[in-house]
């Protein structure tokens, strides 16, 4: 499953537990905007799909019961929602999903609040000023070393960063979803042939 790590999905994956007996909760380990970009994201999505049938199967020999790859289910909210969503669409044979959730994923970037910044309201809060909400993002980006390489950061301590990011619009731009077709979610769904059976919310 593709997830972040709140309180939200303990409570999904217990539920699912008890309905159904058992599951293998596995969550991958992706770089993050803006140290990388959309395709890399993507890249390390695909070497997960990877791992999990070609490695995972070899892990588990000493385990009492074996996971059954014929039935995953892939769950993401935010940036995991639109990475469920996109390994539906771009590793359909790879990653063999059954059931798809993506719970507030950002699946719509071609759309003026994530193109066109200007002052918005997040979450009910207003950013800094599209002035100081540049200045912040722009120190951020300075201050990242050459290399770096970051796969978790706290929402709490990065919230005030996250929301300049969010009105200033630079979210589609680090990502690359501007003018690349497979970053686009929307664009691809329109060309898929077959989606599992999803829920967007």
């Amino acid at each position: 499953m593709l997830s972040s790590k709140l309180e939200f999905f303990d409570r999904v994956d217990l539920d699912f537990k008890t309905v159904h007996g058992h599951a293998l909760k596995t969550t991958p380990d992706y770089r993050l905007l803006p140290e990388a970009n959309g395709a890399e994201v993507l890249d390390d999505i695909e070497d997960f799909w990877r791992w999990l049938h070609d490695t995972l199967p070899t892990l588990t020999t000493t385990w009492n019961a074996s996971p059954d790859l014929t039935r995953l289910a892939c769950t993401g909210q935010s940036a995991g929602g639109y990475l469920a969503v996109q390994s539906a669409l771009l590793f359909p044979e790879l990653s063999q999903i059954k059931v798809l959730a993506s719970m507030g994923g950002s699946l719509h970037t071609d759309i003026p609040d994530c193109r066109i910044p200007g002052p918005r309201v997040i979450l009910g809060r207003k950013p800094p000023p599209p002035g100081k909400a540049e200045s912040i993002v722009r120190t951020y980006l300075r201050n990242i070393k050459p290399q770096t390489v970051r796969t978790s950061g706290n929402v709490v301590d990065m919230w005030e960063f996250l929301t300049c990011v969010l009105q200033q619009a630079y979210l589609a731009r680090w990502f690359g979803a501007m003018g690349k077709e497979e970053l686009d979610v929307m664009k691809m769904l329109g060309r898929a042939n077959a989606m599992p059976p999803s829920k967007y919310t």
